[in-house]
């Protein structure tokens, strides 16, 4: 059987086969599980509701490699068990325009 094309990050097309679906598991489906304590509400899309998900092995139940919330939380486990605590930081980067930019912007 031939391999069935896909597109990655980057919007790429690819053919070769992935570890997660593949012709020989039947390029079986994912669970995903959504985790309901990341409910929020996206207000530019009129209030729709937002929840981030995992995605799962449909035979083990456990988090597939390639889930990065799946990834982090095993590690977050591991670190743990370890006697260390993971503290992560954000940061968000906004930019405002001086006063007059946007209406020349809007304008021009």
């Amino acid at each position: 059987m031939e391999p069935s094309s896909g597109w990655d990050l980057h919007d790429t097309v690819y053919s070769r086969e992935l570890l997660v679906a593949n012709s020989a598991n039947g390029y079986h489906d994912l669970i995903a599980t959504i985790d309901l304590s990341t409910f929020r509400r996206i207000p530019w899309e009129d209030n729709a509701p937002l929840f981030l998900i995992y995605f799962l092995d449909p035979e083990t139940k456990a988090p597939i490699s390639v889930c990065p919330r799946g990834v982090l939380k095993k590690i977050a486990g591991k670190v743990e068990q370890s006697g260390w605590q993971c503290i992560a930081g954000v940061e968000f980067e906004v930019r405002a325009p001086a006063i007059g930019e946007v209406d020349k912007t809007i304008h021009d």
